[in-house]
């Protein structure tokens, strides 16, 4: 939900997220993935109702907040 935290882990490095937005698309609406003019990351998965997946995406988007180098790695 906004204001979440996502954090990505790389050896060495956590780069540090807050969720701005959640939405659902329709498979084709590729253009959400596109470049953005600001840092952030968009994660993208198949929607699920219950128990089933429907044939919807869901978004995450994440606006870049800092990077954090691990001291002893």
């Amino acid at each position: 939900k906004p204001g979440d935290e996502i954090i990505l882990r790389a050896p060495g490095v956590d780069y540090c997220y807050e969720v701005e937005e959640v939405f659902i698309v329709e498979p084709t609406q590729v253009e959400v993935i596109a470049p953005l003019d600001y840092a952030a990351i968009t994660l993208t998965t198949c929607q699920r109702v219950g128990k089933v997946t429907s044939a919807k995406r869901l978004i995450v988007r994440g606006i870049f907040v800092q990077a954090i180098t691990a001291k002893n790695e």
